[in-house]
């Protein structure tokens, strides 16, 4: 049985055209600067953020990935998610180089620099990008959820590692590229209006959901090929889970480390503290309250176990640039 990505492997004009320009170095090639109006040699830093042109009520973004384009080292304001469909990839991020198989989802935070170029007619790499502060919005069946996706997306994404970006593995599952290609499709409609980007956008959720699911142990952090041990998975799913009991020497003892060598893991692997796991954990269920109960502010802060109200709205402004009350009223 074929697969329902193949359709989208030959190249189309406009990558033909960009790689007989590239391998010519011919910017003057008949037809590209209709076709580019950027010089593609010559590409700045901090690339074109496309989620400027989108409406305000359009919130998720795919394409897929232009073969033969030339980029330089950039990095962007929105999360970016990379599916590799066909073929093999070797993406630089920060300072490490990312190997990617069919199947494989990179998820990198904004500001994280790396460089994509697709130079093989049989790879095939589609990009999705969430705008920054809809995450909570469009998905918001992942808020209040302790797993390590739905973490890293959610407003505490620096919470879960300090390299900025995991890769999730998949395998060629056909429900995922199913998934994809129907959200593509719905990108691609003509008529891209409120109820059709909402449609997409609970597709999108649909598959977010499914990696979290099923695909929650082939997470692999810091591009090093070795896998977040499962074990240190399920502390960081403990700490979000029990962030108004758990202790530090209670979490030691019950994954039986000491507590300066469970110091030490939380450091290295993740880059946080177990304190910073807690806040951060507090915080993410204040803001899925705000979002999806009637809870007054003052209710939700005893519910997350903040000790002052003070305290809690000193954190929360930090955290969100906003009161809990105009959070509330701007995302509901």
């Amino acid at each position: 049985m074929s697969d329902i990505l193949e359709k989208y492997l030959p190249l189309t004009p406009r990558e033909q055209l960009i790689k007989s320009a590239v391998m010519c170095r011919d910017l003057s090639f008949s037809g590209l600067p209709e076709l580019l109006p950027v010089d593609i040699m010559n590409m700045d830093a901090q690339s074109p953020d496309p989620t400027k042109m989108m409406p305000e009520y359009e919130h998720v973004g795919l394409f897929i990935q232009w073969r033969y384009q030339p980029f330089t080292l950039h990095c962007h304001d929105f999360i970016e998610i990379k599916y590799l469909a066909f073929g093999e990839l070797d993406i630089p991020v920060n300072d490490q180089i990312v190997h990617l198989i069919p199947g494989d989802f990179l998820f990198i935070n904004p500001q994280v620099y790396h460089c994509v170029q697709v130079n093989n007619d049989d790879t095939l790499l589609i990009n999705v990008f969430i705008k920054t502060d809809s995450v909570s919005v469009c998905f918001p069946r992942l808020m209040g959820s302790s797993n390590f996706i739905a973490k890293f997306l959610l407003s505490d994404t620096d919470s879960c590692n300090n390299s900025g970006f995991f890769i999730c593995h998949t395998g060629m599952d056909a429900e995922l590229r199913n998934l994809l290609e129907t959200i593509y499709s719905h990108q691609h409609i003509d008529n891209n209006s409120r109820i059709l980007c909402q449609i997409k956008e609970t597709l999108f959720e649909g598959l977010l959901l499914k990696l979290v699911c099923d695909y929650s142990d082939n997470v692999e952090i810091s591009g090093q090929g070795a896998r977040l041990p499962r074990q240190l998975l399920e502390i960081i799913d403990y700490m979000n889970s029990n962030y108004l009991t758990a202790t530090f020497d209670e979490l030691a003892e019950r994954f039986h480390y000491s507590p300066s060598h469970l110091s030490k893991i939380l450091k290295k692997h993740t880059g946080h503290t177990f304190s910073e796991f807690i806040s951060s954990a507090r915080m993410a269920q204040a803001a899925n309250l705000l979002l999806n109960t009637s809870l007054s502010v003052p209710d939700i802060i005893d519910e997350c176990g903040y000790s002052g109200r003070t305290n809690f709205y000193n954190q929360f402004r930090k955290k969100y640039k906003m009161s809990p009350a105009d959070y509330r009223r701007q995302n509901t």
